[in-house]
């Protein structure tokens, strides 16, 4: 089958490196993953980061809605019911404020927004890279 080579992510400290674990993210036999696939209508993609970042920054960049900012870190967020104020400072330790309607948090496993939100990450500490 041509998804075969696609179904296992096996995770490591580096390319050559200490496996940490796989996860099979088809189940234990293709029957399984017909069965799976037949529940939706969609197929099952599987994009590096990569593919996805550059993907997903065209998209945006041709949002109207949304807008992109470069060398900027989160120092701060506040949530109220009109949005959420950032506070942010750019490479040069500079300051600013942005009010925005949403704010994703796509920033990884150390999170700064999730820290920011209080949730808290669940998993295995080697598997926050």
């Amino acid at each position: 089958e041509p998804i075969e080579p696609w179904r296992r992510y096996v995770y490591c400290v580096s390319v050559a490196g200490l496996k940490l674990g796989a996860v099979d993210h088809f189940g234990p036999d293709m029957a399984t993953l017909r069965t799976m696939m037949s529940q939706s209508p969609c197929r099952v993609s599987h994009l590096p980061q990569s593919r996805v970042v550059p993907l997903l920054l065209e998209h945006a960049i041709r949002s109207p809605h949304a807008t992109i900012l470069w060398n900027q870190e989160l120092s701060a967020l506040e949530q109220d019911r009109n949005g959420v104020s950032v506070s942010l400072e750019d490479t040069g330790g500079n300051p600013s404020t942005l009010q925005c309607a949403y704010l994703i948090g796509a920033d990884g496993a150390s999170s700064t927004v999730r820290t920011a939100l209080g949730v808290s990450w669940e998993g295995s500490a080697a598997m926050q890279h």
